[in-house]
C-alpha cells in the first residue's frame, strides 16, 4: 500500500453474526494465499504480537481466504470486512480484556452498559484502585490514552437515566470490593475502638467520649462507652480508616458473628462475609467491665438482652443490668423493692428505700399533701364527684390522715374515702352519704330513702303542739323520734 491514503485491515467474516475468522487458517495456508495471487508476504500479512495472529492487509489476499474457505464450509457465508487503521485501537482494547492485561468492571455483562462497551472499554484502574479508566474519546483511544474517575461519578455521567441512585452506589461498592480498595479492620484496642465510634458512621454512640456521662477520675478522662467492646470476647469490625470509617459493627471474632452494622452496610457486609463471619447475636460474649464515677460504662447494645455483672468482667446473659442506655453508663445502685440495676438520676424515694421508676410506677403513691412517695397499701384515694359521679382524686398517705391533715369522710356505703364537700350526715341514722342523696326536710338534712317517714314524724310533732299533747305514738320508730322531740322542743 502507498500514498497517504489511510491503511486498511481486512477480516473474513463468517455466519449471521458476522465472526471473524481470526486464528484459522494458519500462518502457512495465510501465506499459500499471497503466493497465489502473486502478492508478497509483506504487502499481504502483518503480525499482530498482542493478538497472537496475523492481519491481511492486501484485498486480494482476503477476497482469495473468503473464497477458498467458501469452497471448505459452504454451509457459512463468509464475508470481508475492511477495518480502517482509526479502529485498530479497538482491537487492542478488547485484546487487553481478553487475556487480563485489564479487569473488568463488575458490570461488564449489564444489558445497560452495551451500547458503550465498545467505545469506553471501562476497566478497573491499575494505577488507582477503586477507580476505574476508560477510553473518553476515539483520539484517545488512538493515542492509547486512558481516563481515571470514580466509579460513581462515571456512572452518574454516562448512566444517569438508566440507574437510580441505589444502583449507582451499589455497582461503584462493587468497584472498591473487586478492586480492593476496601479493606475491613476488626480491633480490640480500647483507643481504635474510640476512633472508630467518634470518626465513623453516625448512631446514638456515634458521639466523641465527652458528649457521655462517663467521666472517669481514675484515667481522668471521659470514657467512650463502646470502650467496653475491647474484649475479652467482644470486638470492632470497620470499614476504611481510623481517621474515616465507612462502616463498623460489633463482632465476636472467636464465634465469627456480626451485630447491626452502621454505615457502609452493603460493603462491610460483604467483607464480613467473606472472612467467614455471619449476622448473629451477642448473646453469651463477655465484654470488659469498665467503671466510671457514675456508675459502669454502658453504650446502647443494639441486642439488648441484659447483662450480668462477674466482677472482672460483664456477660450479655438476659442479666439485670440494661444494655440500651444512651447516657453511655448505667448506675451501680439497685432498686430495694425490685433489686435491678437502676441509674442514680432514675431513683425515686419510697418509704426510706431507693426505688427505681418502673417500681414506682406500679406499686407507689404519691402523696399530694406530703408530696413524697409511699407503699400504695398505706394510704387512700379521696374521691370527688364530677358530674354526678364518683371519680378518683388525690391521694394522701395514711401518715397525713392520722395527722388529720386530709378534708375527707369514710363513706361507708362507697366504702371510699370521699371529700368532705361532697358528703352530708344524715340526721336519722347518723352515717355519711353522697350529697346527690341528701334531701332537705325543713332544714333537716336526710337521705333521700328516709324522706316521707321524716315528713309523717314532723306531721305528728306539729299535731302534737297544737293539742298540747306531748306524747310521742308508739308506732313511730325510734330513729324518727328525736325528729319529733326536736319539733316539740320548738
Amino acid at each position: 500500500m502507498s500514498g497517504d491514503s489511510e491503511e486498511f485491515e481486512y477480516r473474513i467474516m463468517y455466519g449471521a453474526t458476522g465472526t471473524e475468522l481470526r486464528y484459522e487458517p494458519d500462518a502457512s495456508r495465510m501465506r499459500a494465499w499471497c503466493d497465489d495471487v502473486s502478492v508478497s508476504h509483506e504487502e499481504g500479512l502483518r503480525l499482530n504480537r498482542e493478538r497472537g495472529a496475523y492481519e491481511i492487509t492486501n484485498g486480494k489476499v482476503a477476497a482469495h481466504g473468503r473464497k477458498y474457505m467458501s469452497s471448505l464450509h459452504g454451509h457459512y457465508k463468509w464475508t470481508i470486512t475492511k477495518f480502517a487503521e482509526s479502529d485498530r485501537w479497538k482491537e487492542r482494547e478488547e485484546v487487553r480484556l481478553a487475556n487480563g492485561t485489564y479487569l473488568q468492571v463488575p458490570w461488564h455483562d449489564e444489558s445497560w452498559y452495551e451500547p458503550k462497551r465498545g467505545e469506553h472499554f471501562c476497566h478497573l484502574s491499575v494505577d488507582e484502585p477503586g477507580k476505574i479508566a476508560f477510553t473518553s474519546s476515539p483520539a484517545n483511544g488512538i493515542a492509547d490514552v486512558q481516563t481515571r474517575m470514580a466509579p460513581g461519578r462515571y456512572l452518574k455521567r454516562f448512566f444517569n437515566d438508566e440507574l437510580s441512585a441505589a444502583d449507582i452506589e451499589y455497582w461503584a461498592n462493587e468497584v472498591s470490593l473487586a478492586a480492593g480498595a476496601l479493606k475491613v479492620t476488626i480491633t480490640q484496642d480500647r483507643g481504635e475502638i474510640r476512633q472508630v465510634f467518634e470518626n465513623g458512621p453516625s448512631s446514638c454512640m456515634g458521639h466523641p467520649a465527652s458528649n457521655f456521662g462517663t467521666y472517669c477520675s481514675t484515667e481522668k478522662r471521659n470514657i467512650h462507652p463502646a470502650e467496653v467492646y475491647a474484649g475479652p470476647d467482644l470486638g470492632v469490625a470497620y470499614a476504611g480508616t481510623l481517621d474515616e470509617p465507612s462502616g463498623r459493627c460489633v463482632v465476636w471474632p472467636a464465634e465469627k458473628r456480626f451485630s447491626t452494622i452502621y454505615g457502609d452496610c452493603h460493603r462491610l457486609r460483604r467483607l464480613l462475609e467473606d472472612k467467614g463471619y455471619k449476622s448473629d447475636t451477642m448473646r453469651g460474649a463477655k465484654f470488659r467491665r469498665i467503671e466510671c464515677d457514675n456508675g459502669i460504662v454502658m453504650p446502647y447494645i443494639d441486642c439488648g438482652v441484659g447483662a450480668s455483672d462477674m466482677g472482672d468482667h460483664l456477660i450479655l446473659d438476659n442479666g439485670d443490668i440494661p444494655v440500651q442506655s444512651t447516657a453511655g453508663y448505667v448506675s451501680s445502685f439497685r432498686c430495694d423493692h425490685c433489686e435491678e440495676h437502676v441509674r442514680d438520676e432514675d431513683t425515686y424515694s419510697v418509704d426510706g428505700e431507693v426505688w427505681c421508676e418502673s417500681c414506682v410506677n406500679s406499686d407507689a403513691r404519691y402523696c399530694n399533701y406530703y408530696s413524697e412517695y409511699v407503699v400504695e397499701d398505706s394510704g387512700h384515694n379521696v374521691h370527688q364527684l364530677r358530674y354526678g359521679s364518683l371519680r378518683e382524686g388525690n391521694w394522701y398517705s395514711q401518715r397525713a390522715f392520722d395527722n388529720g391533715n386530709v378534708d375527707a369522710v369514710w363513706v361507708e356505703r362507697e366504702e371510699k374515702w370521699v371529700r368532705s364537700s361532697d358528703t352530708f350526715v344524715c340526721e336519722i341514722d347518723d352515717e355519711a352519704y353522697l350529697v346527690t342523696e341528701m334531701a332537705d326536710v325543713d332544714g333537716h338534712l336526710i337521705r333521700h330513702e328516709y324522706e316521707d317517714e321524716a315528713r309523717a314524724c314532723l306531721a305528728i310533732a306539729e299535731i302534737a303542739v297544737t293539742t298540747k299533747e306531748h306524747v310521742i305514738p308508739t308506732d313511730v320508730d325510734h330513729a324518727y323520734k328525736a325528729l319529733v322531740l326536736e319539733a316539740l322542743a320548738a
